[in-house]
């Protein structure tokens, strides 16, 4: 008498990885947007501020071009911001600052905070506009010699007033030296702003 072929666990199906993997990009686009875009803006791009840092730095330690932030003084600068086009303005906007230890005492478990705040101005707009809140970004625990290089992470989402795809924008960033956070003693000096926005999703 013939015996029954008894088949033990799942058949497998061809799985087609391109298409899954695209299934899962599309899945996360529509919760979070699109892709990462990314601008830098060099310090030296910068103008002076309501309380203005110390005069651009190029000789310390070239090629690297600063601006040195007071510990006890709250200084600030201005610069523009040319909204890209493919910007999702309803989404995530982020900043990162990178920085230099220029004192030779150099920080023993200390922090640095910055805050960045920003306001779009379309075309008739008046161009000194009032900036949304300012968001503050720590970096704590610092213990670095003079010289050290140090970036930030990413800031928590900046809301501009009015963002747009296409316009200009002004922001403002200072050391918050009124932050309890913020207790190095020390000037730094500060290199580059990044800012970090997300693409529009596009689809037939």
């Amino acid at each position: 008498m013939p015996q029954e072929e008894i088949l033990v666990g799942t058949p497998t199906v061809p799985v087609d990885l391109d298409t899954q993997f695209g299934k899962i990009q599309n899945n996360f686009e529509e919760l979070y947007g699109g892709e990462y875009g990314f601008d830098t803006i060099p310090i030296s791009w910068c103008a002076d501020g309501t309380t203005p840092p110390d005069a651009l730095d190029v000789d310390s330690r070239p090629p690297i071009k600063l601006r040195k932030f007071d510990p006890a003084v709250q200084q600030d600068v201005m610069f523009r911001w040319f909204v890209p086009n493919d910007i999702d303005a309803t989404m995530l906007l982020q900043y990162q600052v990178l920085y230099v230890i220029t004192s030779a005492s150099g920080p023993v478990n200390n922090g640095v905070v910055f805050e960045l705040a920003g306001a779009s101005m379309g075309d008739g707009d008046i161009t000194n506009p009032i900036v949304g809140s300012y968001i503050a970004l720590a970096q704590s625990g610092i213990t670095a010699a003079q010289w050290t290089q140090k970036i930030t992470n990413w800031s928590a989402s900046v809301t501009v007033p009015n963002l747009a795809a296409g316009e200009a924008s002004l922001f403002r960033l200072r050391r918050a030296v009124g932050d309890a956070s913020d207790d190095y003693t020390q000037a730094i000096g500060v290199e580059a702003i990044r800012i970090r926005y997300i693409k529009k999703t596009v689809r037939p």
